[in-house]
């Protein structure tokens, strides 16, 4: 059983933990409420081939993908947190494969209950795997300094970038845009004539908002580093701290010792003399002031012996 233990360790942070799996239940109840049918998309997908009008499709497309959007952050955010807060180390080492499999076996289950649920079918395809592949890596570089909102960002970012993949018509083929709203909004553009006009406005913002992304993780990460190098600085200040004042005590209860040690010396010399004089004096009186005074010194010795010890 020890030997087991030491092969195999589980590291976890309950807040974030508890904080994941508050964020995965708000996304289970939040297609209930936002769904295409409340944003009037198809309303909107119906005038844009009614007027073939551009405009309308591009509206009908951004309805889309915010819907999309807002469905899926706290999805994959919940398992963002998920994945920052088990840790699986096997032989003192992490093994990040534990978190791949976790991380997708979580979402593919989100979906069925989803799609149970709902009766909305969530297409775990290429956007899916991209966005799956993205948490992973934001969980491999291990941003634990970064707070919740940049977090949440990050992901919202990254999905505003990949989900309008899923509206240009000639990805279909590629694995992207399979889900059905998805594929009625390719139906529109084509039967409006608009399929350029959509395609390009897509890639546009797929470029954006990934740019966008690819640099808040960059400056994040910097920022994490930044947090964690002063905090290892702060350390090492702390240390050295407690080092100078340790050795300051040292050094303070050297001399002390040195000095006392020191004052041994005349209170011998002087105990020395008053036995010597005591042998050359022969008046009583002045006997018993001699014996007082080296009681005195006596009880001086003792007291800086004491001290010494």
């Amino acid at each position: 059983m020890q030997m087991a233990e030491k092969r195999l360790e589980i590291h976890c942070n309950r807040k974030m933990f508890v904080q994941g799996c508050m964020v995965i239940v708000i996304g289970l109840f939040l297609p209930a409420f936002v769904t295409v049918y409340r944003f009037d998309v198809y309303g909107t997908l119906k005038r844009a081939m009614d007027l073939n009008s551009g405009e309308q499709l591009l509206i009908g497309a951004l309805k889309l993908v915010v819907i999309n959007i807002v469905r899926a952050v706290p999805n994959y955010l919940g398992v963002f947190l998920l994945n920052e807060s088990i840790q699986v180390y096997l032989f003192g080492k992490r093994r990040f494969i534990f978190n791949a499999v976790f991380t997708v076996t979580f979402i593919m289950e989100l979906y069925r209950i989803i799609d149970w649920g709902y009766g909305i079918r969530y297409d775990f395809g290429v956007p899916a795997l991209l966005i799956v592949g993205f948490v992973l890596f934001l969980s491999y570089i291990d941003l634990f300094s970064i707070n919740m909102i940049n977090k949440l960002l990050i992901v919202f970012s990254l999905l505003l970038s990949i989900q309008w993949l899923d509206v240009v018509t000639f990805l279909g083929k590629y694995g992207f845009g399979r889900g059905d709203a998805s594929m009625d909004v390719k139906i529109a553009a084509a039967v409006a004539g608009n399929e350029s006009l959509l395609n390009l406005f897509a890639l546009c913002m797929f470029a954006a908002f990934l740019f966008a992304s690819l640099m808040q993780v960059q400056i994040l990460y910097k920022e994490h580093k930044l947090k964690v190098s002063n905090e290892k600085t702060r350390q090492v200040e702390k240390e050295l701290y407690n080092a100078q004042i340790q050795a300051l005590k040292m050094r303070n209860y050297s001399e002390v010792q040195s000095l006392v040690h020191d004052l041994k010396t005349p209170l011998t010399t002087i105990q020395g003399l008053i036995s010597l004089v005591e042998l050359m004096e022969s008046e009583g009186s002045v006997h018993e002031y001699f014996e007082k005074i080296s009681d005195s010194l006596s009880a001086m010795n003792m007291m800086i012996s004491e001290i010494l010890y």
